[in-house]
């Protein structure tokens, strides 16, 4: 039960600094938030740890009782992903929820506009009436139609001259 050669060590320390790197620059280009990089580079980092500091991974396979190392770095990479899952999880939930919410509140917001539409097409009606009934009763005051001359702006809306 010795340390790792050198040529793995080595092999090691590229592999682990080009996925921090990566990960550097996930952030920079803002497709990984901060929040979920730090649990990234705290992975890398102890499994860089592991990978420079001979004996250490074999040393902490001793302390845990683990006679293997190969058993006890699987036992380990099995933990992380775990946690990463868990952590995952709990954010899908959390934008779950947050999802509902707003999806509740735009419904809210959305009666309010018929309510407020109604109003302002039929004054003085009900304003309990949905503005379904209003839409059929005011054909003729719809809105005319757009030009057929449209042009495309970049972010692909559709503008009228």
């Amino acid at each position: 039960m010795g340390a790792l050669s050198l040529h793995t060590q080595i092999v090691g320390t590229i592999l682990i600094v080009c996925l921090l790197i990566t990960v550097f620059e996930l952030i920079r280009r803002n497709h990984l938030q901060e929040r979920y990089a730090a649990t990234w580079a705290v992975v890398l980092l102890m499994l860089l740890a592991f990978t420079l500091i001979p004996g250490l991974f074999f040393t902490f396979s001793k302390l845990s009782g683990v006679k293997t190392g190969a058993i006890a770095f699987l036992s380990l990479l099995s933990f992380v992903e775990l946690m990463l899952l868990l952590h995952l999880s709990a954010h899908a939930s959390k934008q779950n929820m947050q999802v509902v919410r707003l999806h509740q509140e735009l419904a809210i917001l959305q009666e309010k506009v018929d309510v407020l539409a109604q109003n302002v097409v039929h004054p003085g009606s009900d304003p309990a009436a949905p503005l379904s009934a209003v839409r059929r009763s005011s054909v003729g005051d719809a809105a005319p139609s757009p030009p057929d001359d449209d042009t495309t702006v970049d972010n692909g809306a559709t503008a009228y001259r």
